[in-house]
């Protein structure tokens, strides 16, 4: 075995604390994930280095080698999924679930990666709400060692030397084709690259080529180890300031971490450099003792606090809070599951592999099963029962706004005069246009969503007028946007293609039955919200589809204000490439609804300080909203509004964040026309 080193313990506790402090959303440390790509490179070292040293004694074993990461690895996850479920039950709807499950299924089998790939993008608002998204990570670790000692007897030899060589010459090679793969896909494909060990396969590398290198290499001056070491961690630390979540990620910037992890392991010697003995103090060591657990349990406690509370009681002193209490629970799954499972005799392999294989055929036997149960739990449809008896409802507990929307019109009792059909963006207006006015927007509406949303309702309703949000990403071909999809059968019928719904209910069994009246009676019954107007509720909606968001914009930073104009100005507008094809689609549209009612486009505002960014940094927003006025005028279509606040006079304080105006803003924007409706 290889001598410890506290010094990469300390290592690893810079890389967790980094980590959680980044997933609790400290603005200081936005660049706080590359705490994950040290741990690659940590990992492949320490594991490399242990195989390397037990060929020397022709004693590596394969079985050996999946044992010792058995004992690392599974005890403590397995405590954590057995944990999460119980609160997954209680607090999760039911697409939110559904996808939990999927999730638990595949952790056993480190597939996490595939399916988060599937399930959601890494750096979106919706994945902060996934309690076991940051197991990827593990996925990716344990098939880099599935193939790495297939790798070890593929290159098997009598000469101990040669095969040295020959491994290292292969791992070198390897690895610089997965890093020049991540730097190509890091603009094309960014979920692929960022969730797939093909483009991570060289960050585990790097740490298994270093142990190669013999340490006489590191013999240099106590100056240099002082100077390289310094370096070393200043790279790490200045990625944890310098990058963003925009920051194509892995590529020749995931460098930076990386090599600075690579400096320290090499030269920051803890009896001869401060940074070595900065890292070797015993508060480090012991937080990064604890590190793997602590990784395991922030982002549940995370997800789920962020899940059942208001973004407003979830400030910088909360989130401490629960980045402490993640600590506390790390303590207590490395003392009483992490240490015991590595004593060999009170836990001997036999039933080690045994538990294993047991609690991973549980896992994945039950999470598949109870899915395909809650994949047809029409909680939407509660919703929408609730909303129409209450006049009230919140859509925290609409697990897909698609499929809320339909049912709102399939139960609407009352033909409304005025449809709001749009994205996120416009559904402030409900609330000003009278009680004859139907909201219909979903968040981030694409072209394809409008579409199928005034086909369904105006085949059960019949509306006088119908306003319709302009975004600027409906003509965008990679606007990135694919929720749309939970209407996919209304749209293409909508478009006079016929297709099979595959989404369509299908037959429950009683058992099936059984466990969603269980979970309903538990779930649904703890969401019992007050009748109040007031914003710490989350997104509140009203019968009149009119939304009021927790979003306290007044309360932002201005660090915090920037980050997320950052964000918003990109929000499917990265990569632009008009579509003709959307483009035609919608003006079909427009032209069979004005045929038989009022019809009129909305553009809608943004904050003034966001369009000063746009005119600078994007003026294609200026172009896209000429083009709407061009097809407005050439189709004798309405269209009232501004992307430019100055145009429609709203100030910065009637807005929610950068993207949302509040009701007094598109008062002001609906004043400018005598299409709205008189209470």
């Amino acid at each position: 075995m290889i001598k410890y080193r506290p010094e990469i313990d300390g290592l690893r506790a810079v890389a967790v604390i980094s980590v959680i402090f980044f997933h609790a959303g400290f603005t200081f440390f936005e660049g706080g994930f590359i705490g994950v790509d040290v741990f690659f490179v940590i990992s492949g070292f320490l594991v490399t280095s242990t195989i390397l040293t037990e060929l020397e004694k022709d004693q590596f074993s394969i079985i050996n080698f999946y044992e010792r990461r058995a004992r690392r690895i599974l005890p403590a996850l397995f405590f954590l999924l057995a944990i999460s479920f119980p609160i997954a039950w209680i607090v999760f709807l039911p697409k939110d679930l559904e996808s939990y499950l999927k999730s638990l299924s595949a952790i056993p089998i480190f597939s996490a990666n595939v399916f988060f790939l599937k399930d959601v993008e890494y750096f979106s608002t919706a994945s902060e709400l996934k309690p076991l998204l940051h197991t990827w990570s593990l996925a990716v670790e344990e098939q880099y060692y599935i193939f790495f000692p297939l790798l070890i007897l593929f290159t098997r030899t009598r000469n101990k030397k040669s095969k040295r060589q020959v491994l290292f010459v292969i791992l070198l090679f390897l690895a610089s084709v997965s890093l020049i793969y991540s730097q190509n896909l890091s603009s094309s494909k960014v979920s692929t690259n960022f969730y797939l060990l093909p483009s991570r396969f060289w960050e585990i590398a790097i740490g298994s080529i270093l142990a190669f290198i013999p340490t006489s290499v590191y013999m240099i001056s106590t100056s240099k180890k002082q100077l390289l070491s310094f370096v070393g961690i200043s790279l790490i630390l200045l990625s944890v300031v310098m990058f963003r979540r925009d920051t194509p990620w892995p590529s020749f910037y995931t460098l930076i971490p990386t090599i600075g992890t690579v400096f320290i392991i090499m030269f920051a010697n803890t009896s001869d450099t401060f940074v070595g003995s900065l890292l070797s103090n015993k508060f480090f060591v012991q937080i990064g003792l604890i590190s793997y657990s602590a990784y395991l349990w922030h982002q549940p406690i995370f997800a789920f606090s962020r899940y059942t509370f208001s973004s407003n009681y979830l400030n910088t002193y909360t989130m401490f809070i629960l980045s402490f209490l993640s600590m506390f629970l790390a303590y207590g799954s490395w003392k009483y599951f992490e240490l015991p499972f590595r004593d060999k005799i009170r836990f001997p392999r036999v039933l080690l592999f045994s538990l294993s294989l047991i609690l991973s055929l549980f896992f994945i036997v039950f999470g598949y099963s109870l899915s395909r149960v809650f994949r047809y739990f029409q909680g939407e449809s509660i919703v929408a029962k609730q909303l129409l008896s209450k006049g009230f409802a919140y859509a925290k507990l609409i697990s897909d706004e698609r499929i809320f929307v339909r049912e709102r019109i399939h139960l609407q009792d009352k033909s409304p005069d005025i449809l709001i059909i749009g994205s996120s963006r416009i559904m402030s207006i409900d609330g000003i246009l009278g009680k004859e006015s139907l909201g219909l927007g979903v968040s981030g509406a694409s072209i394809e969503d409008d579409i199928a949303i005034v086909y369904m309702s105006t085949r059960k309703l019949n509306p006088s007028k119908i306003l319709i949000g302009a975004d600027p990403w409906l003509f965008n071909l990679n606007c990135g946007h694919e929720r749309w999809k939970s209407l996919a059968s209304e749209y293409y019928e909508a478009l006079g293609e016929k297709t099979q719904n595959k989404n369509s209910p299908k037959e429950i069994n009683s058992l099936g039955y059984s466990i969603i009246n269980l979970y309903e009676t538990l779930n649904f019954s703890l969401k019992n919200s007050p009748i109040d107007d007031a914003t710490e509720f989350h997104a509140k909606i009203r019968r009149d589809g009119y939304h009021i968001y927790d979003l306290i914009y007044s309360s932002k930073s201005q660090k915090e204000i920037e980050s997320e104009f950052n964000a918003q100005i990109n929000y499917g507008m990265d990569q632009y490439v008009f579509s003709p094809k959307a483009k035609m689609e919608f003006i079909d549209m427009l032209r069979e609804q004005s045929q038989k009612r009022e019809v009129a486009l909305i553009l809608t505002p943004y904050h003034p300080q966001l369009y000063e960014k746009m005119k600078k940094e994007k003026p294609i927003f200026l172009i896209i909203e000429k083009e709407f006025r061009d097809l407005a005028r050439e189709n004798n279509i309405l269209i009232i509004g501004s992307y430019d606040p100055d145009k429609v006079g709203c100030a910065a304080d009637e807005f929610y964040d950068g993207m949302h105006p509040r009701a007094q803003c598109m008062k002001k924007v609906m004043s400018q026309t005598s299409f709205s409706h008189k209470k």
